[in-house]
Parts: C-alpha cells; structure tokens; sequence
C-alpha cells in the first residue's frame, strides 16, 4: 500500500523549493534503505545463531556404556551388597517397572 502523498503541493512550489523537497526526499530514500539494510543484517544474524543454538543442542558427546565403566562400578557395588540388600534393590526395581505413572 503507497502512502498518501500530496502531489498538489508540490505542483505549486518553484524551481527552488521542488530541488530541495527531491533532496530532502533522497536524503529520506537514503536513511530507509540503511535501516533495511540494517534490519536485514540483524535478520540474517539471528537467524544463523538460532541455527548454531538448535545445531549446538542436537550435538552432544555420546559416550557408548560400555567406555563409561559404569558397568563395572554396578558389579562392584553389587558385590559389596547383602543378599537382603539385593532383594530389596530388586522388589525396587520391580515396583517402578509395574507403577502405573498416569501419563500414557
């Protein structure tokens, strides 16, 4: 949509006045296209750091379990428990298999 610009007052300046409104008007053209530009450049850098986040966050440094030793420091702490203790890890480990969470 074109703005609303009065042509008549234009049609009574003189010579003078018509080359200082085009100067004027340049000047404005000028000052526009900068703040695009700039708006431009702010859009297209938000834009890639936006990528860059959503790219950073898929990244992640996968360690298989096997190169964790968590493996072994279960069988360790295995080892260390009672007969009881294991029983009650497993009536445990049970419990939480069969809860009912409400949200499926």
């Amino acid at each position: 949509m074109r703005s609303a610009i009065n042509y008549d007052k234009y049609s009574k300046m003189t010579t003078k006045q018509l080359l200082n409104s085009l100067d004027s008007a340049k000047n404005k053209r000028v000052r526009f296209q900068t703040q695009v530009n700039d708006a431009n450049e702010l859009i297209d850098f938000l834009t890639e750091k936006i990528k860059d986040s959503l790219n950073m966050s898929k990244k992640s440094d996968f360690v298989p379990l096997e190169k964790t030793g968590l493996i072994e420091l279960a069988k360790e702490i295995e080892k260390k428990m009672t007969p009881k203790e294991l029983e009650q890890l497993q009536q445990e480990l049970e419990a939480d298999i069969s809860r009912d969470y409400g949200d499926e």
